[in-house]
This record gives structure tokens, C-alpha cells and sequence, in this order.
């Protein structure tokens, strides 16, 4: 266009006119577009929530808990403990963690503990001090805890019987630093140790005077005791579970422990120790509540636990355990098929998985690929045993037949090492498992069993006994209700005590309201927090 020469008024009016028309058509396409998302977005809230209701309905119908992210909420919130992660995490992963909150008595008492234990241990040269101070030079008092010979789960049920008994006397408990323990269990005291150094001289421990001979002396010139409780007892070590050797000790600077028993029970029936501990604990959970103290494992094992809870617990609506031990057999990963009946019977007629049947047709297979894949409702079954054979029939059972319910199930194991040893890898393993197993939601434990106490009792869960201990015969009950989540006491002892007691109402009025024959064992003792009615094992 030449200069000075100007454009059409009519040129401009086209030009205007086109640029409106694609505004306006510009701006009806985008209300358009905003009413087909608008209608999208409904199409597919309204399919979420038919979903929502099937999965809720199918829930209520099965009496599934729901899966919430409350455990990933909480974990945003968690301040990290590096030392010992389990120490902060472990209550994540349960359903009710509000349920383990401790009493405000117990947190005061640990606390205390804490402080005197960092006051009487920290920055020692603990060969110098043992050797060399075994006199009163100050206000410490100890207890060496050596490591008991037994499985997994009587090393730990020992231990924490003797941290209540330091606990309950003011005792700076030391844990032998060689053996299992130091592989399997963080310190749970931070800023101080438990555990002993290798080379201390635990031959001079276990070669100390026994409880007898410092009877004897009435506790005069004895700076070092050791107390033998295993199942079978001297006359002089029952006395240890009388009230006026208690007082006695209190003169003994060093108090030795070797044991591969459950005796919290047990020191509870005595009155001045009942009077330290019973208050701490309102709910009768000592064992649970201890166990979150003090049987923590060490990171590396923290980490295996909690890719394995992933792998296999994570997102399950129920979560079920099954822990097989034959006890009362010269093989205790012996295959017995009346056992695995037993489990089945038991797992079926308590409602903990569906029953099987023999009908299935292409309706029920697109239902049962519904409830696994679009709704939370499948089960999570870790079974764990020396044998792999239980695994292997329960899982092939259910794989094989439709059940009733139409759910999902899914069956784990995490180990199957055949035997039974002392092995360090073999203390780690049991441990990661049993930590596994308190997540459950039901547990089936074999009756007698100290493995499947330690989860019973970390768990706070009320667990089923399978019925399957020494010979067992068809027709005979599968498994019975346990009324405690507390460990039994197998061999509780009944000494005659010779020395003066103090007779304590209270106290006789608890026992006869909170301890019991063990359902599991006869002539056993545990600790339960409700009267209850009598159990018959079948």
C-alpha cells in the first residue's frame, strides 16, 4: 500500500467482522467443551460411587475392616528415631495404634528408668567396673542378663521377664553382648547401651554363687548372685519367688539371670513387686507394653520387616497369621495331614476364611475377579512353620476350589528351614516373622508355643490355639479361644517359702481375678485382665 493513500472503510468493517465471528465461536466451543467435562466428570463420579457402594456392601457383608491411608498420614507426622527406627514407626502399621498408648504411670516409670539407666552405664569400662568394683561404691544396682539356650521365642520372653524385674527394683539390666540378641534388638535406651561388650567375663557370671548359698549367708558379703530359672529349679532358686528374698537382694550389687522362661506372670504373684508393676499397667498388658520397649529390632531387620509387610499385608482388608509348631514330637516340622485338617477346620469354622465349594461358573469367576481387583476385600493368609508343606496344601486348597464368599485370598510365607537351631540367621529369621505376625488382624498360634506368644503378645491380639500339640487325633477340637493376649507361664513354680511375707489383701483379691490356669497348658499361669469363663482344650 502506497503512503497518504488510504483503506476502504468497508475493508475494515470485513476485517472486524471476521475477528468477532471466531471469538464467538472460539468462546461457544469452550462453554461446550466445559459442559462435556462437566458431564464426564459426573458420568464418572456417579461410576465411583456405585463402586464405593459394591465394595462397602461386599465389606459389611464379609466384616472386613476398611483400608485408610491413616498409616501413611501418620507417618508424615512421625519424628524419625535414626538410632532405631522401629522405636517411632512400629505403631503405623497397626490398625488402632491409640489402643497401645501407654498409661501415663508406665511413661513416668520408663522415663525414670531411662535416666538411672544412662546415670549407671554410660561411658563404663564394664570388664574394670565388674571386676574390679564389685563392692557398693554407688547407688547402682545390676542385672546381667545371659542368653538362655532354647529358641528364639524363650530368649525373648527370659528377657523381657527379667526387665520387669529390673524395672520393678530399680536394677540397671545389661544384656550378654554375644550370641543372638545383639543381631536381633535395637538399644532401647537412647543415648546408652545395654548391651555388654564381648569380651566381658561372663564365665566369672555364670560360675557365681547361687541364690541358696546366699540364703544361707542371709545376703551378708554377697556382691554377686545368680539366679538359675528354667523350667526345672533348685529348691533355693524357687525361692526367688518369695517375698522376703527380695528384700534380701537388695543388699547384692550384681544379680545374674539365666533363663528360658515367661515369669512376669509369676513375680507378679509376689506382693512387693506386684505393688511396683501392677500400676503402670491398667489394661493387664504388661508383656505388650514392655515388648514395645524393649524387643525392637535392630534397623536392618526394621527394613526387612517392612518390605515384607508390604509385599504382603499392605492394602489387605484382613490380614491373618498362622504359625505351625509341633510341639510333644521328636520332629517339630514333621507333615502331619490330621494337623493340617485341624488348621483347616479351625480357620474355616471361626469364620477366618471362607468356606469352599463345588459350585463355579463364569458368573461367580467375573465376581470373584471383581472383589480382588476393584474392591479391598481379599485376605492376606502368612503362615509360617519349619515345613513348606502346610503352606504349599493351604494355599493349593484355595487356589483349586471357589469359596463361598467369592473373595480373593492370598497366601505367604517368608521361610521354611526345616529344623530348628541356635543359628544366628535362624534367631533373625523367627524374629522378622514373628514382628510380621503381631500385624495380623486373627491369629491362629499353636497351642504351648512360645514363638507364637512373643506376636500374640506384641500384637495385643486374642489368638485361636490350634489344638495340635503332641498326638492328635481326628475327632478332637481344632483350636480353642485364648482369653489373654499375654504369654503363659509354663512352669511357674509353687515354692514353700520359708521366710517371713506380708499378708496383702488387695494383692490376693487381684490374683484371684487376674491370674489363670493357662487354657494351652495345664498347671500354667497368665495374666488376664477380665474374669472369664472356664476353657476346655478338647
Amino acid at each position: 500500500m502506497k503512503e497518504g493513500k488510504t483503506v476502504p472503510f468497508w475493508r475494515n468493517g470485513i476485517v472486524l467482522m471476521s475477528i468477532g465471528t471466531v471469538m464467538i465461536f472460539t468462546c461457544l466451543l469452550a462453554m461446550d467443551m466445559e459442559t462435556v467435562d462437566f458431564a464426564s466428570a459426573r458420568i464418572s463420579s456417579r461410576k465411583t460411587a456405585e463402586r464405593t457402594d459394591l465394595r462397602n456392601a461386599v465389606n459389611r457383608e464379609m466384616k472386613i475392616k476398611p483400608v485408610t491411608r491413616s498409616a501413611h498420614d501418620r507417618l508424615m507426622n512421625v519424628k524419625h528415631d535414626p538410632e532405631c527406627l522401629a522405636r517411632t514407626q512400629h505403631l503405623l502399621y497397626r490398625r488402632d495404634p491409640e489402643r497401645f498408648a501407654p498409661s501415663p504411670a508406665f511413661t513416668k516409670a520408663w522415663n525414670r528408668y531411662v535416666m538411672m539407666h544412662k546415670a549407671c552405664s554410660h561411658n563404663k569400662n564394664w570388664t574394670h567396673v565388674f571386676l574390679h568394683e564389685r563392692g557398693k561404691t554407688d547407688d547402682c544396682n545390676y542385672l546381667i542378663v545371659m542368653e538362655g539356650n532354647g529358641g528364639t521365642g524363650n530368649k525373648l520372653l527370659s528377657l523381657t521377664s527379667a526387665f520387669a524385674y529390673g524395672l520393678a527394683t530399680d536394677r540397671v539390666v545389661m544384656v550378654e553382648g554375644r550370641n543372638q540378641f545383639k543381631y536381633l534388638l535395637c538399644d532401647p535406651f537412647p543415648e546408652s547401651s545395654w548391651f555388654l561388650p564381648e569380651d566381658f567375663p561372663y564365665q566369672n557370671v555364670t560360675d557365681a554363687e547361687g541364690l541358696g548359698v546366699a540364703i544361707q549367708r542371709n545376703f551378708t558379703d554377697t556382691s554377686m548372685v545368680t539366679l538359675r530359672l528354667d523350667h526345672i529349679q533348685s529348691w533355693a532358686d524357687t525361692q526367688f519367688f518369695c517375698e522376703h528374698t527380695h528384700f534380701g537382694l537388695m543388699n547384692v550389687r550384681w544379680v545374674g539371670w539365666s533363663s528360658t522362661q515367661y515369669f512376669v506372670t509369676r513375680l507378679l504373684m509376689v506382693p512387693s513387686i506386684w505393688e511396683r508393676l501392677n500400676p503402670l499397667f491398667p489394661s493387664g498388658e504388661i508383656f505388650t507394653f514392655l515388648s514395645h520397649k524393649v524387643l525392637l529390632p535392630k534397623n536392618e531387620l526394621w527394613a526387612h520387616i517392612v518390605r515384607l509387610y508390604f509385599g504382603y499385608l499392605a492394602g489387605s482388608s484382613k490380614r491373618v497369621g498362622v504359625q505351625v509348631r509341633l510341639h510333644g514330637r521328636w520332629n517339630l516340622a514333621e507333615y502331619d495331614p490330621v494337623v493340617f485338617d485341624h488348621i483347616v477346620d479351625c480357620l474355616q469354622s471361626r469364620d477366618v476364611l471362607p468356606k469352599l465349594t463345588t459350585v463355579d461358573d463364569v458368573s461367580d469367576v467375573m465376581s470373584f475377579a471383581r472383589n480382588g481387583w476393584e474392591s479391598s476385600t481379599e485376605i492376606s493368609v502368612l503362615v509360617t512353620s519349619l515345613q513348606l508343606k502346610y503352606y504349599d496344601e493351604l494355599k493349593d486348597l484355595y487356589a483349586g476350589k471357589p469359596n463361598v464368599n467369592k473373595t480373593a485370598i492370598r497366601f505367604h510365607m517368608v521361610s521354611h528351614l526345616g529344623s530348628q537351631d541356635s543359628s544366628v540367621h535362624q534367631g533373625e529369621t523367627a524374629f522378622v516373622e514373628m514382628w510380621l505376625l503381631s500385624f495380623s488382624d486373627v491369629l491362629a498360634i499353636s497351642a504351648y508355643s512360645t514363638f507364637g506368644y512373643v506376636p500374640q503378645g506384641i500384637g495385643g491380639v486374642k489368638a485361636l490355639y490350634l489344638n495340635i500339640k503332641g498326638e492328635v487325633f481326628p475327632n478332637s477340637t481344632s483350636c480353642f479361644d485364648a482369653y489373654s493376649t499375654q504369654p503363659c507361664t509354663h512352669n511357674p513354680q509353687d515354692p514353700k517359702c520359708e521366710g517371713p511375707g506380708d499378708a496383702n489383701e488387695l494383692h490376693s483379691e487381684w490374683m484371684r481375678h487376674h491370674v489363670r490356669e493357662c487354657v494351652d497348658h495345664p498347671g500354667g499361669l497368665q495374666l488376664v485382665n477380665e474374669v472369664v469363663e472356664e476353657h476346655s482344650s478338647g
